[in-house]
């Protein structure tokens, strides 16, 4: 590998992180080149140096569209922000609460934009950083790989934030209430994922941060933007949700525990280390499952209730297995852990999504047969 200066005809260029072109390299700003990182060196330090291969923009002239933009896109987590929409939108169809479709739709596209702003922002960060250079999972991202400028991603995020914005407007007219759960989302989302060029996911409560926003802050910000009220339920709903994603970041923050701590990243997971990260995940879990019953106790059908705890409770002496064979991050036993304890939080979801659609249909039959 030829590794010579800073001058864009070389092939490979490495570039320390005092350099004036360091930034420029990694954000790709160039209109006639792609610079890919393909080596990178002291991550997340003042002493970090990257090695880019540079490109043509025209050996990308393969790559379509969808291979761009679906993975920036985060379509598998749009569960995070959907399903509390979907709670609140189907509760108040039950409880024939009356709700305006206009601020329905405003706040559904300025959820939308603002999840999207969100997510591109912390792309971006992940790529200058550095955390995605060592991220076997994000090192096919769109941004590692050169498809999509840094740049761009970062200028589009302002974007999305401004859309949302600008579709709030009418919604805070409408229903001024809004405001104090539109102030909360900007000090979480601020603290949380912009502050400091920081990714939410490397300072030690950005996690708790996402998990309020997309927990209890949504939850009754979304209902206060359709009809101008909240209830109880939903803010019951929104913590027990808020917990539930915090359970799943913090899965996803165990699987890469040795990379992230080779980056340097602190987040709960890696100051807690492997043994005590593991041990969390199940009381992040057990938690969960005792919010979730608890709730389902309080205002779903006692029969439901009973048929929901024992299903979790069998797929949790399942999973006992692959939590009793984990010894070390490396190897098979951690893929197996991770897949099982996954498929807990879908488990939960789902349950969740059933119970709703069962009250859904029976008060759609009552109706009929009324």
């Amino acid at each position: 590998m030829d590794k010579v200066g800073t001058e864009k005809t070389d092939k490979f260029v490495t570039v320390k992180k005092d350099s004036p072109e360091f930034h420029k390299y990694l954000e790709n700003r160039a209109t006639n080149f792609r610079a890919v990182p393909v080596e990178s060196q002291n991550i997340n330090t003042e002493l970090e140096m990257v090695t880019f291969e540079l490109k043509e923009i025209s050996e990308f002239s393969a790559i379509t569209w969808k291979q761009k933009i679906v993975p920036l896109l985060k379509l598998n987590k749009f569960l995070y922000f959907f399903f509390p929409i979907f709670y609140v939108v189907t509760t108040s169809w039950l409880h024939s609460y009356e709700v305006d479709a206009v601020t329905l739709l405003l706040s559904w596209l300025s959820v939308t934009f603002l999840f999207l702003a969100v997510n591109l922002r912390a792309d971006y960060i992940d790529h200058m950083i550095g955390l995605d250079r060592i991220l076997k999972k994000t090192a096919t991202k769109p941004v590692s790989l050169g498809w999509v400028s840094a740049f761009k991603v970062k200028q589009f995020s302002y974007i999305f934030f401004a859309a949302s914005v600008i579709l709030g407007i009418p919604i805070v007219v409408a229903f001024p209430i809004t405001l104090l759960a539109m102030g909360c989302a900007t000090v979480i989302i601020f603290w949380a994922v912009l502050r400091q060029r920081q990714s939410f996911r490397s300072h030690l409560f950005g996690d708790l941060g996402w998990s309020l926003l997309l927990g209890p802050i949504l939850s009754v910000g979304f209902e206060l933007s359709i009809r101008g009220a909240s209830t109880v339920q939903t803010l019951l709903f929104g913590f027990v949700w808020g917990v539930v994603v915090f359970y799943r970041i913090q899965l996803q923050n165990f699987e890469v525990i040795m990379e992230a701590s080779v980056a340097k990243i602190k987040n709960g997971i890696t100051w807690l280390g492997f043994d005590k990260g593991k041990e969390l995940i199940i009381g992040l879990w057990g938690t969960s499952v005792l919010l979730f019953a608890a709730f389902h106790l309080m205002y779903s059908h006692w029969l439901y209730w009973i048929s929901t705890v024992v299903l979790c409770v069998i797929f949790t002496y399942r999973s006992r297995t692959s939590y009793q064979k984990l010894k070390s991050p490396l190897g098979s036993e951690m893929s197996l852990f991770i897949k099982d304890f996954h498929q807990l939080y879908v488990l939960l979801t789902v349950l969740w999504a059933v119970s709703l659609s069962f009250l859904f249909l029976v008060q759609m039959f009552a109706k009929v047969l009324g």
